[in-house]
């Protein structure tokens, strides 16, 4: 099940509503926001937003929260990791891919607590 991050970016409790046993959910929040996309800089008053630049970051803000709230439902939940001042954000979609390598990596790491919850991962 997936949602386009606008109501519900982590819908791993839809899924626990729906009766499944186990649910693995994928939270790709990136770093935190507000390091991630200058608040700091901003708070310290050494930096000013446009409009459109404070919308996109307060919807960020949102769904971050937003996934964090939803993702609780999840038996496992795996987020990669984008780097130090990286963002996976509303403006920078185009640059997935040079993320593939950091899910891969989280998934991998993931294994042993997959196999536990998906037993039939243990004969492999």
């Amino acid at each position: 099940l997936v949602d386009g991050g606008v109501v519900n970016p982590v819908p791993s409790n839809v899924v626990a509503a729906m009766g499944a046993d186990i649910v693995i959910a994928v939270r790709l929040s990136g770093a935190p926001m507000a390091t991630a996309n200058g608040l700091d800089a901003i708070n310290r008053g050494s930096a000013r937003l446009t409009i459109f630049q404070t919308i996109t970051r307060s919807i960020e803000l949102m769904q971050s929260k937003m996934s964090a709230d939803t993702a609780s439902a999840a038996t496992i939940v795996l987020e990669p990791d984008f780097g130090e001042g990286s963002s996976t954000s509303l403006r920078h979609f185009s640059d997935g891919r040079r993320f593939i390598a950091s899910g891969r990596k989280v998934t991998r790491d993931a294994l042993p607590r997959l196999a536990t919850a998906l037993r039939w991962l243990q004969d492999e």
